[in-house]
This record gives C-alpha cells, structure tokens and sequence, in this order.
C-alpha cells in the first residue's frame, strides 16, 4: 500500500512536470529543467532535513476517512474493549436430545466453520461432549479424516 501510494506521488509529480513543459512556449523539457533550478533558492537558516517515519499516520488514514480523529480512537477503544471479552465456547453436550440443536448450532458456528482440519474438529467434539453422547461416538475420535468426523 506504501509503495502504491509513493508511486501514485511520483506519477502526479510526472503529470505536473509534463503539463508545465506543454503549457511553456519552448516545450523543451531540459530547458523547463534549467528554469526550474535557476528559480529555486536554497534557506541557509532552514534546519538540517530529518526524514519523520510516517508509516502509522499512512496506515491509519484509510480508516480515517471520512472520521474525526476523536472518532477514530473511539473505534480504536471499542476494539479493544471487544478482545477483553472471554472468548464463546460451545456448551458441553451430554446426550440429552432437547439440547442437541442449540449445541450443534453453536459448534457449528464456533468451531466447525473455522475453516480447521477434521483431526482438529475431532480433537474439539471429544472435548464437548460428555456422558452417553461421549459414549457412542467414543470410535471416531481416533479418525482424522473428514469422514470419521462426520460419522461422529
């Protein structure tokens, strides 16, 4: 993104030079130059060039846009209130059929759709099941294929 935004500058700075050469009476570009350089004149007083890093200020500014900076920190603190909060985990299911939708809804959506492979799926169901649903599904949790996870 950084060297995009460096070669869209270096691009306008090229348009600019071109445009003033096409508008100058000679249209010769190293006589543009020559003027260019007689006109330019240096500041003894001026203090010794310190190159800043503007990386963060550049990163920011496209989520920035359009925002205050007050806005942009209180988006800034809601993120990082929200990473404060302890992450969801599925609810242990122990066979009991009543249950079953709201865990599977709630595996599927915090483990399943992870985009994890099926060993890990397998090693995450046999850590939220207990009892008799533990029990009958004891077998597949050795597979690590998708198969045995879908069998489970």
């Amino acid at each position: 993104m950084l060297e995009a935004q460096q070669e869209l500058r270096e691009n306008g700075a090229r348009c600019t030079i071109l445009n003033s050469v096409a508008g100058s009476d000679s249209g010769d570009l190293s006589a543009f130059v020559s003027e260019v350089n007689h006109n330019c004149v240096l500041n003894p007083d001026a203090q010794p060039f310190a190159p800043q890093t503007l990386i963060a200020k550049e990163m920011c500014q496209p989520a920035m846009a359009g925002q205050s900076p007050k806005s942009f920190a209180q988006a800034l603190a809601k993120a990082v209130n929200q990473n404060r909060l302890p992450l969801p985990t599925p609810k242990v299911f122990s066979g009991n059929p009543i249950e079953f939708v709201a865990f599977m809804k709630s595996f599927t959506a915090l483990i399943e759709n992870r985009g994890i492979n099926p060993g890990e799926k397998i090693y995450y169901l046999q850590q939220y099941v207990a009892g008799e649903a533990k029990e009958a599904i004891e077998g597949c949790f050795y597979g690590t294929c998708e198969g045995d996870y879908l069998k489970a």
